[in-house]
């Protein structure tokens, strides 16, 4: 899951048309308490309670915000500030490097994560 989820999003934000729209929309939500506040509703209440139902167990959704925290940090870093070298860099080499966080963070129990 972690390559895939990745690589979709690459392929989402690669796309000159649809990326640049969703680029845009970031970088006016920052701008706009309305939009913002919208935005931020729709990442609560879509991806992170989907994404929490696909990983399941007691700890679901504070390891879904880790996954959005390390997505929407590629978006931000890569797509609305255009920061090198991650804006520079091969998608595939991004999976690789991205991809093993994710895992971790997936198969992360509430045990572990509390060191026990």
């Amino acid at each position: 899951m972690p390559q895939q989820l990745i690589r979709s999003i690459l392929t989402i934000w690669d796309d000159p048309e649809l990326g640049g729209s969703l680029a845009l929309l970031v970088t006016q939500a920052q701008r706009d308490p309305a939009l913002l506040r919208t935005f931020r509703e729709y990442v609560e209440r879509e991806l992170t309670a989907r994404l929490a139902e696909r990983i399941g167990g007691t700890d679901a959704t504070e390891r879904a915000g880790a996954v959005l925290t390390v997505t929407l940090g590629l978006i931000f870093s890569r797509y609305v500030l255009g920061l090198n070298p991650t804006a520079a860099m091969d998608s595939e080499r991004i999976v690789q490097l991205l991809a093993p966080s994710l895992a971790a963070v997936l198969r992360q129990t509430g045990s572990a994560r509390m060191g026990g």
